[in-house]
This record gives structure tokens, C-alpha cells and sequence, in this order.
């Protein structure tokens, strides 16, 4: 019971009690951060984001497959990548995944209508979606921020972009 009267016991509960409390709010900070840029990402601005350009990107594919199947009737290497691809990016199921995908997809789609792809990738790369990401990195940067985002355990999935 002598031990809880003296200073050095007392500074040591109080530090405890505010590194607790930080690391707490750190992590509902950084989840705040990290939720805003993922809803960024799906949702956008007005309908307009990345997994509805992403979206486009599938359709596009699907119709050079289309056209590419009307004049190749026994198939050839590069439709079944590309379909795969598009069922590798339909499928996706996390950000990182879908940016894993969309470039497997940009790497099979050299054939025809690059330029629609490079449209989307345009659309993708300048998303604000990009801008709530840097915003969430600057707040993880710096002291005591870069401490206590490690600690939090919050990790921010990023689309780094279309044009790879």
C-alpha cells in the first residue's frame, strides 16, 4: 500500500493511462483515415470512383473479346488471358486484389482499343480518391502521429493508380 503513495508510482499510472488513451484514439484516427479513403475508392464523388472506372475497364475488355471472337473461332492464347484477367478483376475482392488484377488485365490487353484503357487509367489517376489517401498519409507522418499509427494496427490499402 506504500508503494501506490509515493510520486514515482503515481507518474508511472499516469503514463500509462495517456499512452493507453493515445494509442486508443490513434487507432479510431487512423481507421477514420483509413474508412474515408476505401469509401473514396468504391464510392467517389458523385458516383464517379475507381471500382466504377474499374468496372468500365471489365466491359471494355468483354467487348474486345466479342469482336475478337467473331474473327478467331477456335480461340487463341490471348482471348483466354484476357478473359482471365477479367474474371481475375471481376472477382477481386479487396483493393489491393483489384489493383493486383488491374494490371494483370492491362498487361493482356495489348490487342486493340488501348486507348480506351488508357482513358480509364487517365480517369483512375485522377480520382479524388488519390487526394484523401495523401491526406491520410500526411496524417500518419511526423512525431508523435508516425509512432502511434504503427501501434494502432490501422493499415490503409492503396490503389496506386491505372497507368502502372
Amino acid at each position: 500500500m506504500e508503494q501506490l503513495k509515493k510520486r514515482s508510482t503515481a507518474l508511472l499510472i499516469v503514463l500509462v493511462l495517456i499512452l493507453g488513451v493515445s494509442g486508443f484514439k490513434s487507432r479510431i484516427t487512423f481507421a477514420s483515415y483509413s474508412k474515408a479513403a476505401e469509401a473514396m475508392f468504391y464510392e467517389g464523388v458523385d458516383g464517379a470512383s475507381i471500382a466504377a472506372d474499374l468496372e468500365s475497364k471489365i466491359s471494355t475488355a468483354k467487348n474486345l473479346i466479342f469482336i475478337a471472337e467473331k474473327y478467331q473461332k477456335n480461340g487463341f492464347d490471348e482471348i483466354t488471358a484476357l478473359k482471365q484477367a477479367i474474371e481475375s478483376l471481376a472477382d477481386a475482392d479487396s483493393i489491393k486484389a483489384k489493383e493486383s488484377a488491374n494490371a494483370k488485365l492491362d498487361e493482356n490487353y495489348r490487342i486493340s482499343l488501348t486507348y480506351d484503357f488508357r482513358g480509364l487509367n487517365d480517369m483512375i489517376d485522377k480520382s479524388p480518391y488519390h487526394d484523401t489517401v495523401e491526406e491520410y498519409l500526411k496524417q500518419t507522418t511526423g512525431f508523435p502521429a508516425s509512432i502511434l499509427y504503427r501501434i494502432s494496427g490501422v493499415e490503409l490499402s492503396r490503389f496506386s493508380g491505372g497507368s502502372q
